[in-house]
């Protein structure tokens, strides 16, 4: 059903671009096939990203929307997926804080016990120094986690590249692509949007 949509826009590119031929000359016409119109319109001869990838034909121009549709959506399951793996490296790095503070809990604790045997006490106001010494421990900063840290890295690079990628697409005013890249982000909502709301669920 979502080809159909996509089909539309194609066979409208080229109903637009049999009447752009209809120019005064054909000289005329090339050149504007050239540059790039600074509005919204329907007429195929844009570049698409590279330099040779000028769709004209209506398969082109259909491959060409169905290819910002899947990208579009990839950039919402990439969204989707960097969540909730921000949530599950949350996870990760507030176990590592709580072993640390149990380790660093155990060895003031023995710490105390020598100085029990020497009849030696610490004051009443070192237990209470010692829990928001233990608060702010918990709410530091996670550590570097070498795995964690490369994978949100590869994250960005991964959505920066699609998001560069759709800009310059929409930046050729071509409305098939356009409705293709809204299309694409609007299902990619709809098929993994619940993931935010699961994970925002899940770390409260």
């Amino acid at each position: 059903m979502l080809t159909l949509p996509l089909l539309v826009l194609a066979l409208t590119a080229q109903h637009a671009a049999a009447q752009h031929d209809h120019g005064p000359t054909s000289g005329s016409s090339d050149s504007s096939m050239v540059m790039m119109v600074p509005w919204l319109h329907f007429t195929p001869g844009d570049t698409l990203l590279f330099k040779n990838w000028i769709p004209r034909k209506p398969g082109a121009i259909f491959g060409a929307c169905i290819g910002l549709f899947m990208l579009a959506i990839l950039d919402r399951w990439l969204a989707a997926m960097r969540r909730l793996m921000e949530l599950w490296w949350a996870q990760r790095a507030r176990s590592a804080i709580t072993r640390r503070f149990v380790e660093l809990s155990d060895k003031s604790r023995s710490e105390e016990e020598k100085l029990g045997e020497i009849n030696i006490r610490p004051a009443s106001g070192s237990k209470r120094q010692t829990q928001p010494t233990a608060r702010f421990s918990r709410e530091a900063i996670p550590p570097f986690i070498l795995s964690h840290d490369l994978a949100r890295g590869a994250f960005v690079v991964c959505q920066t590249a699609i998001t560069y990628a759709l800009m310059l697409t929409v930046m050729t005013f071509n409305a098939s692509f356009i409705l293709s890249i809204l299309l694409g982000l609007g299902t990619g909502e709809v098929l993994f949007g619940r993931l935010a709301y699961a994970s925002a669920h899940v770390d409260h």
